[in-house]
């Protein structure tokens, strides 16, 4: 019976030992995160992981050489869209061009009625309130170079670039 009671006075002398945690259980987590980070800081900063979006291994000239000698511009003429009758502004003044590679223009330029239709058709369809909000023009230029790359096809179309944007 003296056995049992000292048995239960160590279990409960471990079980009030247990609550407290040593600081050196909460440093290994915290050091393994920290290790961790620094590591992965440093692959994708020095270029070890290529980064989708440049990283710190490509620098500005990298960028331009890669870009730089096979990228040619088709721009559209200006267009004047009347919008709606409840919106604040009457027309929206859009100039754009499209960016692709210098093979592509000839026929991106044989293309262009019906690239001019399509973006007229959409910014028609466009109310007021969706061009004022923060990420309108972010979702309007990913709508507009959808309907472009279905009307061309086959043809690279690399990115659309306003140069005029104008409410009056």
């Amino acid at each position: 019976m003296a056995e049992t009671s000292e048995m239960v006075a160590e279990a409960a002398g471990d079980e009030s030992g247990s609550k407290r945690s040593s600081p050196l259980k909460l440093l290994i987590p915290v050091l393994a995160f920290l290790l961790t980070a620094a590591g992965g800081f440093y692959a994708s900063y020095s270029g070890l992981i290529p980064l989708p979006f440049g990283g710190g291994g490509a620098d500005a000239g990298d960028i331009r050489e890669q870009r730089g000698p096979d990228v040619a511009f088709l721009p559209l003429d200006e267009m004047i869209i009347s919008l709606g009758p409840d919106a604040s502004a009457t027309h929206l003044v859009f100039q754009a061009e499209i960016e692709t590679i210098p093979a592509a223009l000839e026929p991106l330029g044989k293309l262009r009625p019906r690239i001019v239709d399509v973006l007229n058709t959409y910014l028609r369809a466009v109310e007021e309130r969706d061009l004022r909000t923060p990420g309108g023009m972010t979702k309007m230029r990913a709508q507009l170079l959808r309907r472009i790359r279905v009307v061309v096809g086959e043809i690279e179309v690399r990115d659309l670039l306003f140069t005029k944007f104008i409410m009056k």
